[in-house]
């Protein structure tokens, strides 16, 4: 049974938010190859005894970082637009046609059930 519970909640949890994982985690590649490609560098100048761009290469490892942040949470804000609906999908009170809900709106005051069986019971 509990095998079944925890498929059920991965499941839930994956089709909920799995654009979410998966853009995480490919923000996490992208952190380790820069940072791989940083290190490589930083090996081979110290292999050749050249310093000379050991400071441009932190400072392109870091805007490199930054970068990916910043794609990161323009495109994962891009899709939390597009799930929410975004303003181009169209409303459902705007579309022509009969709203059945409309002569609710227009009233002044709305009555529950409730509010019936107090009424009642004051009277009665």
């Amino acid at each position: 049974m509990k095998g079944i519970l925890r498929l059920t909640a991965l499941s839930f949890i994956w089709t909920r938010y799995k654009t979410g994982i998966v853009s995480t985690a490919i923000l996490f590649l992208y952190f380790w190859l820069v940072g791989e490609l940083h290190q490589d560098f930083v090996e081979f100048a110290a292999l050749n005894d050249d310093a000379k761009y050991l400071g441009v290469s932190f400072l392109v490892k870091w805007l490199g970082f930054v970068l990916g942040v910043v794609v990161y949470f323009l495109l994962s804000g891009r899709y939390r637009n597009q799930r929410r609906g975004g303003a181009s999908s169209p409303d459902l009170c705007d579309q022509p046609g009969d709203d059945p809900f409309d002569a609710i709106r227009k009233k002044d005051n709305l009555r529950s059930a409730a509010d019936f069986v107090v009424d009642k019971d004051e009277k009665g």
